[in-house]
């Protein structure tokens, strides 16, 4: 809980949260989870801050906030560097794979047929992805030269961080999936 002194702190210095939701807005976290994190950042700052140390409150809330940033960055890195790269046959949605999607030349012909329609349904969603969330999922899965890439490589390759290229990932195979689920009516 906090005194009345750091509560009236924090009330006469809202507008802090707005200047420190602005100036991080592409940190690479969502809007409601800054948000969080730059009132915390606040409320933590009114507990310890101590105005005979010579800096403002201002300058006690950018050093907490940052700090958070820094922690939930580095905390979503680890996770990533945990992750193992996919490969074509790993299930993307329910038992569809990614090689699934291109006809197979072995196949019978009402087999073919299905999976030339699938081709197709899913040729047209694609199109529907943004051209980052298209080139992030290509890499990722080896659409173009079949070798699967981690995440750091795909976001060297893109030019983004690797939570970057992940977010583009998950984005695009959400929407596909989403997409599919909606056209069939039947979850997949």
């Amino acid at each position: 809980m906090l005194t009345p002194e750091q509560r009236k702190l924090c009330e006469d210095n809202m507008h802090l949260v707005d200047f420190f939701m602005y100036r991080h807005r592409n940190c690479g976290i969502e809007h409601d989870e800054l948000f969080s994190l730059v009132q915390l950042a606040m409320v933590k700052a009114a507990r310890t801050y101590d105005s005979e140390h010579g800096y403002a409150f201002s300058t006690h809330v950018g050093w907490r906030v940052r700090g958070y940033i820094t922690h939930v960055l580095a905390y979503r890195n680890r996770l990533m560097r945990k992750q193992e790269p996919l490969r074509l046959d790993a299930p993307v949605v329910g038992n569809l794979r990614l090689m699934d999607i291109e006809p197979s030349r072995d196949l019978s012909p009402e087999d073919d047929l299905e999976q030339r329609e699938l081709f197709q349904r899913t040729r047209a969603h694609w199109r529907r992805l943004t051209l980052r969330e298209q080139q992030a999922l290509t890499l990722r899965f080896g659409l173009d030269d079949d070798e699967a890439r981690t995440f750091e490589k795909v976001a060297a390759c893109m030019g983004v961080t690797a939570w970057r290229a992940n977010v583009l990932v998950q984005n695009g195979l959400h929407k596909l999936r989403n997409a599919i689920e909606r056209e069939s009516r039947v979850p997949i």
